[in-house]
């Protein structure tokens, strides 16, 4: 096991550790992805926007080394009326995340204790509005005001926050294979138990989704076009997102 899956893993399981005090395994690993997906999305945004500046000679590599350093550069020229639109066309992503409701920029207020779920919540909106034929509701299952996250505003507010809070020093740029799938793999594998389900019904271990592959394309190489799929995908992420379609990897 690589170095990345066990970092994505530990970061897995603390904010786990966060949630399964106050619900059950199905409902947090819907947070769990969702953020991890949500955080995707803004790290793209403030890699292509960092990429875009640098190669227009606006910015040094140095200045945009860090992501505080990408979120400031990113606000900086969103908000330049002279350079917005040059910006965003030239970062040609296929959904629009504002500086102010950015993974980053959630963090910070997180960390300056003025963190609003209406805020996440709005970044939410922003995505799935900006591209509603394919990330139109991608964050139902992600129930910002549930009371399974605290019976109160400022409860479910905190719960998000350190559930954010774990996850944040997650690397997706260095996890060598496809974090969502990873990361709903582990889920799964880890608290399947706890979901009072049979994970078979819906989860099959690579091992053995591997072995079944390697059996029914025996013999089958040479046919031009011949493919094997395993159907048994979560809802949350059953596009997958592929970067034929979605600008993101």
């Amino acid at each position: 096991m690589s170095t990345d899956e066990k970092s994505l893993e530990q970061v897995l399981w603390d904010s786990a550790n966060v949630m399964r005090q106050t619900m059950g395994a199905a409902s947090y690993m819907n947070y769990a992805l969702g953020l991890i997906f949500y955080k995707h999305l803004s790290d793209k945004t403030l890699e292509a926007a960092a990429n875009v500046l640098v190669d227009a000679g606006e910015v040094d590599p140095e200045q945009v080394a860090t992501e505080e350093q990408r979120q400031a550069v990113y606000k900086q020229y969103y908000d330049d009326e002279d350079a917005h639109e040059d910006l965003l066309s030239s970062m040609d992503m296929d959904y629009k995340i504002k500086p102010d409701f950015t993974f980053a920029a959630q963090m910070d207020a997180i960390r300056k204790q003025t963190f609003q779920l209406e805020n996440l919540n709005q970044a939410f909106r922003d995505i799935e509005q900006s591209n509603p034929d394919l990330l139109g509701h991608l964050f139902d299952d992600v129930d910002l005001y549930s009371t399974k996250l605290g019976s109160t505003p400022q409860k479910r507010n905190d719960m998000i926050a350190q559930v954010m809070t774990a996850l944040a020093p997650l690397n997706l740029d260095s996890h060598s294979g496809d974090v969502l799938g990873d990361a709903y793999e582990y889920l799964i594998g880890t608290f399947a138990s706890d979901m009072g389900q049979k994970a078979g019904e819906f989860y099959t271990p690579q091992s053995v989704s591997q072995l079944l592959t390697h059996i029914v394309t025996w013999g089958q190489e040479a046919k031009k076009g011949f493919s094997a799929y395993e159907m048994q995908i979560p809802v949350l992420i059953k596009e997958l997102f592929a970067p034929q379609i979605l600008k993101i990897a």
